[in-house]
């Protein structure tokens, strides 16, 4: 299902302006915030999509949630992999700057390359992938990069994104970057970076803002399929203050008694599905909004007590007969929560349909299975390193409470770290390790 797209036509035009004057080689950053569920995805989804139009090549890519440490570089590490697909220009840069290897996964033609402690092979990294972007980008056809949730975005990411402004001069690049406002306290690294930045004459900052009354009626008429009732009408606005997600399932619940709050209408979206559903839904959320499909099938075998054959089968109809295969009852559990609305396929992932949801499903779990969902991804990432990164394994085992797991895999985040040339966050990986190492204690008989 496609959220109706209503309103923001101000917001659509300078986002627009924005494509339109890097198609003439006048290059800029839209720095757009605004609160959870307020609709950020969805303009930027349609700016896409008008774009592309257009004739704007489109990249997207999104940081992701792994607490105090990241993986260094990582929405610029996946931009980088999409854009080897546009043309002999940019994969001829990428043999010509040896040092955007780091950002590749290792392989013959690009070797992973030993860690050095040089300032100047980080800006060559940086200017490798100002480079990239500029290849991409062509005059009357540019190239709109989207960096989505960069709230959660990494110490090098930020760095990554402040060159960029600085160092754009005529190439024809916009780039685009999301955030969530209500997620920026005091203290948030990325707080000072779009102070910084919004001061910039080729950054423009919007603030997407709640639907009014007016635009709420709207988006009501085209989710509805039909003028909605005043009251309800109403009823709506005032419990979801012009917030579209929380209005959308709002609009879409059954029930004569509208939930008060966004946990309860999502919550009870989750109690009309399949268990299987709850489970996969359940994975997902721990891992964060999004989780590889190889990453979840195989830790979906451990939540289910199996590495191979079969595994219960889950709610009715999940499978044909008792011990169906595990990965059966995995798919069809995929397929109902696409059909349900709760996961969204991308590419080679599965997502959230919005991060609220997760944090709805991560936040119902009771501590103990947190846990155990944490023990899951610990064991699938150590049994196969292919599966994700160290920084990845280092989170999920501490959050299992391995504290000696945690610590040996911190202390491979910050070589993989020092390799990427992200100083700082090999430095919070180190800190990291001291910390576990403190926690620990002194080893028995010392």
């Amino acid at each position: 299902m496609t959220t109706p797209f209503v309103a923001r036509s101000a917001e659509v035009a300078r986002l627009l302006a924005a494509v339109d004057a890097a198609a003439r080689g006048r290059p800029s950053t839209v720095l757009l915030g605004g609160d959870a569920g307020v609709g950020k995805t969805r303009l930027v989804t349609h700016l896409a999509d008008l774009a592309a139009t257009r004739g704007a090549s489109v990249v997207t890519a999104a940081c992701v949630d792994l607490g105090d440490v990241g993986v260094p570089y990582l929405p610029f590490a996946e931009a980088l992999g999409r854009l080897r697909a546009h043309g002999a220009a940019v994969e001829h840069l990428l043999r010509e700057r040896p040092a955007l290897a780091r950002l590749l996964p290792p392989s013959g033609e690009h070797p992973a390359p030993a860690a050095v402690d040089d300032e100047a092979a980080r800006l060559q990294l940086f200017d490798g992938l100002a480079s990239v972007l500029a290849a991409a980008g062509h005059e009357g056809a540019p190239l709109m990069l989207v960096l989505e949730d960069l709230h959660w975005a990494d110490a090098s990411s930020r760095d990554v994104l402040r060159y960029l402004v600085a160092r754009l001069r005529t190439e024809h690049v916009v780039v685009v970057g999301t955030y969530r406002t209500d997620d920026l306290h005091r203290r948030h690294p990325l707080r000072p970076v779009v102070a910084e930045l919004a001061r910039h004459p080729g950054v423009d900052h919007l603030e997407l803002r709640p639907f009014t009354a007016e635009e709420l009626a709207a988006f009501a008429r085209a989710v509805a399929g039909r003028e909605v009732p005043p009251d309800r009408l109403r009823t709506v606005l005032e419990r979801s203050e012009g917030n579209a997600y929380f209005a959308q399932e709002l609009l879409e619940s059954d029930d004569d008694a509208v939930p008060w709050s966004l946990g309860d209408v999502l919550r009870a979206r989750l109690d009309a599905l399949d268990p299987a559903v709850v489970d996969v839904a359940r994975l997902v959320a721990v891992s964060g909004r999004t989780v590889p499909e190889p990453l979840l099938r195989a830790v979906w075998h451990r939540w289910t007590g199996r590495d191979t054959a079969t595994a219960p089968a889950a709610g009715p109809g999940a499978a044909d007969a008792p011990g169906a295969p595990s990965d059966a009852v995995l798919d069809r559990a995929v397929r109902d929560a696409v059909a349900a609305h709760v996961l969204v396929p991308e590419a080679d992932r599965l997502a959230f349909r919005h991060a609220l949801l997760a944090e709805v499903v991560a936040a119902d779990l009771l501590p103990g299975e947190t846990v155990a969902v944490h023990r899951a991804y610990r064991d699938a990432l150590a049994d196969d390193d292919a599966l994700g990164s160290a920084a990845q394994l280092a989170h999920h085992a501490r959050a299992a409470h391995d504290l000696p797991t945690a610590l040996v895999a911190s202390l491979r985040a910050a070589d993989d770290a020092a390799r990427l040339l992200a100083p700082q966050d090999e430095l919070r990986h180190l800190e990291t390790v001291l910390e576990l190492v403190e926690a620990a204690g002194p080893a028995p008989g010392a």
